[in-house]
């Protein structure tokens, strides 16, 4: 318990570090940018998948050691294709229905005001103590992806994925909100 409380604090600090400066403001992606987004997450994959190749392929074609030795590198780059393939089909299957919720959020001194189609719903930080952290975690590190807030609208999933400059506006939300001396999550 006390392990994953630093870990909490440690992914808050990593996102206050890239704060963006207050007042700023984010905006929901469109199709397009979202659609660019998932065709970035691919060209990723493929640009792994290529390098191997040419790794392994390079090795093979330098070595002396004879061909039967050097097998494990043609099954291990055909266990790989599999791998990325299923590793970038789970990242970018969330997106697969997305529509733009056409929603603003701007972080100003005193207040968080999400914007959208059905209105507009401003709360001081203080009403914001129900905030959700997210990270993404690996065995042996975690990084600060963004914040979900609550707001009459809907739930706003404030990182990168969803919005422009979405993990900069919550790590602006979370530093003033430290600098004013309220809770960064639920209390139990």
């Amino acid at each position: 318990m006390v392990f994953a409380r630093a870990f909490d604090e440690y992914v808050r600090q990593t996102g206050m570090h890239g704060a963006a400066p207050i007042p700023c403001v984010s905006r929901s992606l469109t199709e397009e940018e979202a659609r660019a987004v998932t065709r970035g997450q691919i060209a990723w994959s493929v640009q792994v998948l290529v390098f191997f190749f040419l790794l392994f392929g390079g090795i093979a074609w330098f070595s002396e050691a004879p061909p039967e030795k050097l097998m494990f590198m043609g099954y291990a780059l055909a266990g790989m294709i599999p791998l990325v393939a299923l590793v970038t089909w789970l990242k970018i299957r969330k997106r697969r229905g997305y529509r733009d919720p056409h929603f603003r959020v701007e972080i100003g001194e005193d207040e968080v005001v999400v914007v959208g189609p059905a209105g507009r719903d401003a709360r001081a930080y203080a009403a914001l103590a129900s905030i959700e952290l997210l990270s993404e975690a690996t065995k042996s590190s975690r990084r600060f992806v963004g914040i979900t807030l609550d707001s009459r609208l809907g739930p706003v999933r404030l990182d990168d994925d969803w919005y422009d400059k979405g993990q900069s506006a919550a790590g602006a939300i979370l530093k003033r909100m430290d600098a004013l001396g309220l809770p960064l999550s639920p209390q139990p």
